[in-house]
């Protein structure tokens, strides 16, 4: 598919980019193994590149060519089958992936528990992403979301993977915007 430009908008986290990744396949397919790819995201999948990343992406694109976006968010499922953990190489036990969709809706629920919405963990633009999708996710999370009962594997998989779909709405309207 010579004259493609692949940009992609996943979270930044390396599961997104490993060898066996959709990202990579894609990227070889797309590009005979000669092109890179422009990255469009940041934490969570969204798109913060913004109008002027998306206005540099879309004036490299080949003369007469075509461009190919894969976004979205991601979510791990562990080995026991745990939504929302991940083996990751070279860590003794699992961790969180999406670390950035999960911390939010974590840090949702602890509002709701404290009757009173969280200050911002940093108060400044050092945390500019999560600080976003914390907002956006906040605004999309009905009471029923944020009912959680310990010990239900199930329910606690479901609530992580209602998250991922949250977020996914995120990074379409971000990307359909303007």
């Amino acid at each position: 598919l010579d004259g493609t430009l692949f940009g992609v908008s996943l979270c930044s986290d390396e599961l997104n980019t490993t060898p066996t990744s959709l990202c990579s396949l894609l990227q070889r397919g797309l590009n005979n193994n000669r092109g890179g790819l422009f990255n469009l995201g940041g934490l969570g999948g969204l798109p913060f590149v913004g109008k002027s990343g998306f206005g540099a992406f879309f004036s490299h694109c080949p003369s007469d060519g075509k461009v190919v976006i894969l976004f979205g968010p991601h979510v791990g499922i562990s080995q026991d089958g745990i939504v929302g953990k991940v083996e990751r190489v070279g860590m003794t036990k699992p961790s969180t992936a999406c670390g950035a969709a999960i911390g939010a809706f974590k840090a949702i629920l602890a509002e709701k528990s404290n009757q009173e919405p969280m200050a911002s963990p940093v108060d400044d633009t050092m945390d500019n992403q999560e600080d976003y999708i914390l907002e956006q996710l906040r605004n999309k999370l009905t009471a029923d979301d944020l009912v959680i009962f310990s010990g239900s594997g199930f329910l606690v998989n479901s609530k992580i993977a209602m998250v991922t779909y949250k977020t996914y709405d995120l990074v379409w309207e971000l990307l359909n915007k303007g």
